[in-house]
């Protein structure tokens, strides 16, 4: 069905002059029929525009994805606030409200990382540290091999342009936070261009955007970042060729921050917007998950369409259905409830009560240990890391929180 025609423009802020709704009824054709209603002025009439028939097929579903056995790799839209490397010496760090956080015994104690000539660094490329004394970091990464080493982008903002927006500038230090430098800024772009640091196996990368490009660029160590290589980004290394466009950070606090979901199928020469999800807001945390080489999910709690599938590398995607949480009001899982894959497969829902859909179940449960109070609201990405679930809580001070995987489990 398609129907054409035109409408005078009566607002611009709020909602749209001509807002189609779309009533479908099951069974055989009714004397009811699908109208198209306008909003343009209070108490406006409906205008029915056509009707035609539909062919309803049976979606895909939570319990049709019994093959899940957890994410070998995770691609995140969120800010990572909590990095780690295995071995020793068992280095952690994350970002909170007071400061850098570094711990060198698996998370057991924590000292503060000295942000020397932070301000400094930052005011050199022109740029404007915001309101924290001392600056304090939105993102942190960490590279295996180099425990001195610590990459961390700052929230700036122009010096001649007050906040909002706010912005992103990448640091880096090789001596454990007693110095820093501004990371290598590729040829054409400036600090602020920057998107976010990902942590690539053995290797560092720092994400830039780069107008008419939906992949941006990226700099790359292998070192520590003693040396730094300018390259196009790559595919993940695992599963299909998909990522979430690069994007310079905004403001969420108004408007969110959609970006588009990509993919290649040239391993990486090129890449494409999909057509549907047109955009994610990159304000909320998404993953995608490769289940096979042509297979993913993409898992963004806080939409409309919390849980997605593909099966040919990203071209199109299809809505997975999800059991109705208890105590909701609506069969569609929406907004304000988001999501997180465990490596055993199950989903778990963290919002102001968190609970578990395992692989192939009809019904989310209770874990058997649940989180009360500040210390369950997340409010940055959170990590799985050694047989723990970690996320930063909203305890004064952003408190770092750990749970090992062994009770997340439903309750028996």
């Amino acid at each position: 069905m398609k129907i054409t025609g035109f409408s005078p423009v009566y607002e611009i802020i709020g909602n749209n002059p001509v807002a189609p709704n779309l009533t479908a009824f099951p069974g055989k054709e009714s004397v009811q029929i699908p109208t198209v209603s306008t909003f343009a002025k209070p108490y406006a009439t409906e205008t029915i525009l056509a009707k035609t028939t539909l062919m309803v097929k049976k979606g895909t579903s939570w319990n049709d994805l019994k093959a899940i056995t957890g994410p070998s790799s995770i691609g995140i839209s969120d800010q990572n606030t909590i990095a780690s490397i295995s071995g020793s010496p068992g280095l952690t760090a994350y970002c909170s409200q007071s400061g850098l956080m570094i711990s060198t015994d698996s998370a057991k104690t924590w000292t503060k990382s000295p942000l020397n000539g932070i301000a400094g660094v930052i005011q050199s490329q022109q740029l404007s540290p915001l309101a924290f004394q001392p600056p304090n970091c939105y993102q942190v990464a960490l590279e295996p091999g180099y425990s001195a080493s610590l990459f961390a982008a700052f929230p700036v903002n122009p010096v001649s342009q007050p906040a909002p927006p706010v912005y992103l500038d990448p640091l880096y230090s090789t001596d454990s936070g007693l110095n820093w430098k501004p990371v290598p800024i590729p040829n054409g772009l400036t600090p602020i261009d920057f998107s976010a640091f990902i942590n690539r196996g053995s290797e560092i990368e720092a994400y830039f955007t780069r107008p008419n490009s939906l992949v941006g660029t990226i700099e790359t160590t292998i070192n520590g970042g003693q040396t730094w290589t300018n390259s196009a980004p790559k595919c993940p290394i695992t599963g299909p060729c998909i990522a979430i466009e690069p994007t310079i950070p905004g403001n969420c606090a108004m408007n969110g921050m959609p970006t588009n979901l990509v993919y290649s199928l040239n391993h990486g020469l090129t890449w494409e917007k999909a057509m549907w999800p047109y955009s994610i807001n990159i304000c909320n945390f998404a993953e995608i998950v490769p289940l096979g080489p042509k297979s993913a999910l993409l898992i963004a709690g806080e939409s409309n369409y919390p849980l997605r599938v593909t099966y040919d590398s990203g071209v199109t995607w299809s809505y997975v259905s999800l059991p109705q949480l208890p105590g909701s009001d609506t069969a569609i899982l929406g907004a304000n409830q988001p999501l997180y894959l465990l490596p055993n497969g199950s989903l778990l829902s963290y919002g102001s009560e968190w609970m578990l859909l395992t692989p192939g179940s009809k019904s989310w449960c209770i874990p058997k240990t649940t989180i009360a109070g500040s210390s369950s609201f997340i409010f940055a990405a959170p990590k799985v890391n050694f047989g723990h679930f970690e996320w930063i809580s909203s305890s004064p001070q952003s408190t770092f929180e750990s749970l090992p995987l062994s009770k997340l489990t439903c309750q028996s």
